[in-house]
């Protein structure tokens, strides 16, 4: 009997984790029943992981790791930076420099625990490790408390909150805060990364905004610039020895209307560079395309929303963080692969108890760039409660192009991998999760391997930070065709939260971006529900902000918004990490 995915879901408790659903069957629309992480390896608070030439790059909110995967099943930690500082321009390191792996800054007691990641064996070396939240995700603290990290006169400034980074050649880019914060250095700091186990600091640049997400493409490094006012895109060039910013593009160069709506709405989450196309996520107002063949002058190109500024404007102020956490909208990563865009949303439902809600990705046709066709629709995995604050959290967070295929994260919901070869109807082909354990960030395929950080920023269960590893072929196909089988993308995409990789087609560039005109790296069905993951399926918030609500956070001069997803989680973590009450799992569970 061949039972459809939905009903063999319907059969299978809650309750049940990822043991018990690699011994499930396949199920008749060919999803692959037995893929399981092939490694994995502890990482203090872990966030977006990019990966060129064998090596992933992770953030772990106050530094960033440097992991190994020549041998997918033992990832080998290479370097940790932590307690980034600058003092007077200076980039200076804390204990976690030079390699060593040394006390949480994040932690004025300095107490016992420290941040050593796992040695790659899976036995914890004394990490101290977030569990069970009560806030998390990608942006704002749930208080209004915008300490993401004080710095002091003495010690300079802080550069922390970090939930992203990218990679292009020899060249690593790290941005923070991912929020508002008071007190903290705002910018990035340059990376020499010619030897990923020796990080060679080359300097920070500063900036007058924080910085949730960037890209680093071909000398250039996008920054999505929220200012409360204009919230722009921010092009600076990185090829020299001192950074420079060469240009700016804001949705109001091509709108002015929006303006006059809350700037939390129109939000610049994500910016993913595809060739001379920069993709830019802009929450409520849809996804952009901006031609930026010349950096210093983008232009608009084309757009596609499921909202409009009139609706926008009729949103009260008592309204701005309903509509900022639930449908229609929420444009939260998006990557264009050829002809083929895909739009995830981040997403949760109003009440607490409604199992609807959670954002999926939205596959589109963008052959013709004024006129973007809508094509399909990637669910979220089912869950019980889709909510924010009380919720699963199984929404689309980030994910990738490659080769025809989609790679997804869904936070708890798992990891997931769609063909989406034809984007009008993407099936999915595999999908690994394990609700109590962890909260995929992104997913990225490089070098015959999929890559996907588990972080532990999310509410309601004591998800790991961990880099876990999972083969890219399935059933038997050769991992050769990973490299450009379909001919989708060219292995130059870069997205906002990973930057473009050269040869190891994640998030850091290689993946689908370049080419494939018929996109078929990538297509998330969001409407269509191809493949529901196996459990309740809640939708991932990591870009939701604070737990009941969003905090106002001051912005620039005098304005005020609150922001989204992420950093309170993150805020959270640290002050919980601070007070020593969190605590590390001991060894594999």
């Amino acid at each position: 009997m061949d039972l459809s995915r939905r009903a063999l879901l319907a059969s299978v408790p809650a309750s049940a984790t990822a043991a018990g659903l690699a011994s499930r069957p396949a199920t008749g629309n060919g999803v692959q029943a037995d893929w399981e992480p092939l490694g994995r390896h502890r990482l203090t608070g872990a966030a977006e992981a990019v990966v060129s030439d064998g090596t992933a790059y992770v953030a772990t909110v106050d530094g960033f790791a440097v992991v190994d995967l020549a041998d997918p099943a033992e990832p080998e930690l290479l370097a940790e930076r932590r307690g980034l500082r600058i003092v007077d321009g200076d980039l200076l390191e804390g204990d976690g420099a030079n390699g060593d792996v040394g006390g949480n800054p994040s932690d004025p007691t300095g107490g016992g625990e420290n941040d050593a990641s796992e040695d790659g064996d899976g036995d914890d070396d004394g990490t101290a490790e977030s569990g069970g939240n009560d806030t998390a995700g990608e942006d704002g603290d749930p208080e209004g408390n915008d300490t993401a990290g004080a710095g002091t006169a003495d010690a300079g400034e802080a550069l922390t909150e970090i939930l992203d980074l990218s990679v292009a050649g020899d060249r690593l880019v790290v941005p923070g805060p991912a929020n508002p914060a008071r007190d903290v250095f705002t910018g990035f700091a340059l990376y020499d990364v010619s030897d990923p186990a020796g990080p060679r600091p080359l300097g920070a640049y500063e900036t007058d905004f924080h910085i949730h997400n960037s890209t680093l493409h071909e000398g250039y490094c996008y920054l999505v610039g929220n200012d409360g006012e204009r919230n722009p895109l921010v092009i600076v060039d990185v090829s020299g020895d001192e950074p420079r910013e060469v240009g700016r593009w804001s949705l109001l160069d091509h709108e002015s209307r929006w303006a006059d709506v809350d700037p939390f709405l129109w939000y610049l989450h994500d910016v993913t560079l595809s060739d001379d196309i920069a993709v830019l996520a802009y929450w409520n107002a849809g996804t952009y395309l901006v031609d930026v063949s010349d950096p210093t002058s983008p232009s608009y190109v084309g757009h596609v929303a499921e909202t409009d500024v009139e609706a926008q404007l009729e949103v009260p102020a008592t309204g701005v963080t309903e509509a900022q956490q639930t449908l229609p909208g929420n444009d939260h990563h998006a990557r264009l692969a050829g002809d083929l865009l895909a739009v995830g949303r981040e997403a949760w439902a109003a009440e607490a108890g409604d199992p609807e809600g959670s954002g999926g990705i939205d596959l589109y046709d963008a052959s013709d760039r004024a006129e973007i066709d809508h094509l399909a629709t990637i669910e979220a995995p089912p869950t019980e409660d889709a909510s924010y604050a009380a919720g699963e959290w199984t929404t689309s967070h980030n994910f990738s192009l490659r080769d025809g295929r989609l790679y997804a994260s869904w936070y708890r919901g798992g990891v997931s991998v769609h063909d989406v070869s034809e984007p009008a109807n993407p099936a999915e082909i595999a999908r690994f999760e394990d609700r109590e354990r962890a909260a995929f960030w992104t997913a990225h395929a490089a070098d015959g391997i999929v890559v996907a950080p588990s972080t532990p920023l999310v509410p309601n269960a004591p998800t790991e930070g961990a880099l876990y590893t999972f083969p890219a072929s399935l059933e038997g196909e050769s991992t050769d065709s990973e490299d450009g089988a379909a001919g989708t993308e060219n292995e130059t995409e870069t997205d906002a939260e990973g930057d473009e990789e050269g040869a190891g087609g994640d998030d850091a560039g290689t993946e689908a971006e370049g080419g494939g005109s018929n996109g078929e790296g990538e297509t998330d069905d969001g409407e269509n529900g191809t493949d529901a993951p196996p459990e309740e399926g809640n939708e991932s918030a990591a870009d939701a902000d604070g737990g009941n609500g969003l905090p106002s956070l001051e912005i620039g001069a005098a304005v005020t918004v609150g922001v989204a997803a992420g950093g309170a989680a993150v805020l959270a973590w640290l002050r919980l990490r601070g007070s020593g009450g969190a605590s590390e799992d001991a060894g594999d569970r």
